[in-house]
């Protein structure tokens, strides 16, 4: 039996529609993968915008007393978006007392050296008085009459702090830290005639912690163009 023509067109129509129905379908599943796959990029690339930096300058163990100035570059604005500034400035001696018991019994005590970093700084906010003490302290020990004895001691102790971003901290130049060592020793108990004695080196570090938000890298802008140009190919509607 033969076909009519005109039904012959009309399933020739049909399944010409079916066709493009499913060629469409499957553009659209290819957008919401790509769309997907843009996104999750771009959560990825988000996670890890954070940054840091950091730069240190010190002045290394030397003989008491001393002045100086500590400095490390500011921030570049170039990297990004600077969020936050974190710092520490570190103290810490080596010292060598020497006792000697000039009584005619024995005697026991302690002794300490103390050094004080008096701190400035135009960036740098510091509250209190001193700025920085670092003290070390030998513990407690005995002299026979007329023994001396040279006890070795060290101590470390830091100051911690956090700063807005400011001008300060931006641009080409340094953030500076002017810094002065005051030396003092001392002894406790013994309770007779102590002649005492110290030599002592101290050292002084900055670190400048640079918290920011990286500018965009190209790899970043193309998934975000990718996601878009996906989402708008899938808002097509299907016929």
């Amino acid at each position: 039996m033969r076909t009519r023509p005109w039904l012959e067109k009309t399933n020739r129509c049909t399944r010409e529609g079916r066709r493009s129905r499913h060629a469409r379908m499957r553009g659209w599943s290819a957008g919401a993968a790509l769309a997907l796959w843009a996104l999750v990029g771009l959560g990825l690339s988000g996670a890890a915008s954070a940054a840091t930096i950091s730069f240190s300058d010190q002045r290394r163990l030397t003989n008491v007393d001393f002045s100086g100035t500590l400095s490390v570059p500011r921030f570049d604005v170039s990297l990004g978006s600077l969020s936050e500034v974190r710092w520490t400035v570190t103290g810490a001696i080596a010292s060598i007392l020497g006792a000697t018991n000039n009584a005619f019994v024995p005697v026991s005590g302690s002794a300490h050296t103390r050094v004080v970093f008096e701190l400035g700084s135009t960036a740098l906010s510091f509250g209190g008085s001193p700025d920085l003490e670092v003290i070390a302290t030998t513990g407690s020990f005995g002299l026979s009459p007329g023994e001396s004895a040279l006890v070795p001691i060290t101590a470390m102790d830091a100051r911690i702090g956090t700063e807005l971003p400011g001008p300060g901290f931006l641009g080409p130049g340094t953030v500076d830290l002017d810094f002065a060592t005051l030396t003092s020793f001392g002894a406790s108990g013994f309770g007779g005639n102590l002649t005492l004695s110290q030599r002592t080196d101290a050292a002084i570090r900055l670190e400048v912690v640079y918290d920011f938000v990286p500018v965009p890298e190209p790899s970043t802008a193309m998934l975000m163009a990718l996601g878009l140009a996906a989402l708008a190919s899938m808002r097509r509607p299907l016929r």
